[in-house]
């Protein structure tokens, strides 16, 4: 799988070519593509080379792009420009500079920007500049390391949300089990009671808890859950997911106890949290979402979410399905992603 990160490096510095007078075009190879500009002395051509598949020492050795290809498209850009005053310098966007060297051999007209890092990697055979590219690269890779480096710290910042959403439940939790419980009583859903009016508790339900254990595995779902959504989302829409994906559960369960016509009372966050996942869920459908989160870790903690609500007693079930199909809902409503093309 390609990396995203890569992929929108390589269309990034397209962009930012353009702005020094190229004209980007593709080519019939996917990993190649071509900016071109006239200048005195002739036509300058860049070839952007695309290598960021190559994740493995194997690849390497065996690369999307081999240098006949290249060679190959070196010659048919020539040819178009019209041969002799057509200058063509190749640019490689690589993982590693050794995915490049295969392609690359000893091109004196060729250069690797490694785009884990970035940078500019160049060695004594090749040449030392092309029409002022080694400074305008130098800029760009400047501004994307500078804009990573913020996002890096952004990352790195607590969630503001989560970590508060996570204190009142504490705060609260602790006031009923050591203060006074009388909050439990009239703060839990109850059908008959919202059947009466008292639709507050379709709120106050979500931040009340039964045990110790009931808070534990609510409060590290939505510690795990929470973090991936809020990062995406940012923290407004974030709250306006969980507080609406809460009432849609406890919605959802008190029209299931009118059909079903059992009666019981419940507390807890859960519905809220399966709305986070459903949040998580839509954004990890949406290539440009900006969830950053691996598969593994997402499987992680989508199912550490479901194992944490399950394995209590006396789940309501109809509040984890409502939460759960709101939190997607509510998500892909607010939350504005376009799909790479």
């Amino acid at each position: 799988m390609k990396n995203g990160n890569a992929e929108n490096i390589v269309r990034e510095f397209e962009d930012y070519i353009k702005k020094s007078g190229y004209i980007v075009s593709r080519t019939v190879h996917p990993q190649i593509s071509e900016c071109i500009k006239e200048e005195s002395d002739g036509i300058a051509v860049i070839q952007l080379v695309d290598l960021t598949d190559s994740g493995t020492e194997k690849e390497y050795t065996d690369p999307a792009v081999d240098y006949g290809i290249l060679r190959e498209q070196t010659e048919n850009v020539i040819s178009t420009c019209g041969g002799e005053n057509v200058q063509v310098m190749t640019l490689i966007f690589a993982d590693g500079y050794e995915a490049a060297l295969p392609v690359m051999r000893d091109d004196p007209m060729c250069w690797v920007i490694e785009t884990g890092i970035p940078r500019l990697v160049l060695d004594e055979l090749r040449i030392k500049d092309f029409h002022g590219l080694r400074n305008s690269l130098l800029n760009f890779i400047m501004q994307v390391s500078s804009r990573n480096t913020v996002a890096d710290k952004e990352a790195e910042n607590p969630v503001p949300a989560v970590i508060s959403l996570i204190v009142i439940n504490v705060l609260i939790f602790l006031y009923t089990a050591f203060v006074s419980a009388k909050p439990l009583g009239m703060g839990m859903m109850d059908y008959d009671l919202v059947s009466e009016g008292q639709v507050y508790r379709l709120i106050t339900a979500m931040f009340l808890h039964s045990g110790i254990d009931h808070i534990s595995g609510n409060m590290l779902s939505l510690f795990f859950m929470g973090t991936l959504a809020e990062r995406a989302a940012g923290s407004v829409k974030f709250t306006v997911i969980y507080m609406l994906s809460g009432i849609a559960g406890n919605i959802a369960s008190f029209y299931y106890e009118m059909f079903s016509g059992s009666r019981y009372t419940s507390v807890g966050a859960s519905g809220a949290i399966y709305g986070i996942l459903g949040a998580v869920i839509f954004l990890a459908l949406k290539k440009s979402s900006g969830l950053n989160v691996t598969g593994r870790r997402l499987f992680i903690a989508v199912a550490y979410c479901i194992y944490s609500s399950f394995a209590m007693p006396g789940i309501d079930y109809a509040a984890h399905i409502g939460g759960l199909i709101a939190g997607f809902i509510i998500c892909a409503l607010t939350v504005r992603t376009t799909d790479a093309g």
